[in-house]
């Protein structure tokens, strides 16, 4: 069975956050098998994002994703416990324009 969170992220001008996926609790643990960011034409490489679980960057491995008409991919597979949560960082160094990215988390129940 998988579970697929996927979410599209609008930032205004300037702004930073956070954005929580908290996993499901309909099983034991989840294996993370693909994970992707779309950055449209446009973002012009403003918009950088990271993904953490607890303390420690798991997306990418060091810096942050970023670009312009372009998909990040990684197939690196990780187990994670229901319950837990990825957190979802992003900037836009933009300070005049709104930047938008489409993340997408692909799991698979691990029983």
């Amino acid at each position: 069975m998988r579970w697929v969170y996927a979410k599209k992220i609008d930032v205004a001008p300037g702004a930073s956050g956070t954005l929580d996926v908290n996993l499901p609790q309909i099983a034991s643990k989840f294996k993370l098998v693909e994970a992707s960011v779309y950055f449209p034409a446009g973002t012009e490489g403003q918009l950088q994002v990271k993904m953490f679980y607890g303390n420690e960057q798991i997306l990418p491995d060091e810096g942050e994703i970023t670009g312009d008409a372009f998909e990040f991919k990684s197939n690196k597979e990780r187990v994670f416990q229901a319950g837990s949560k990825i957190t979802i960082q992003y900037v836009n160094a933009d300070a005049t324009n709104p930047k938008t990215c489409y993340v997408k988390l692909e799991f698979e129940v691990v029983e």
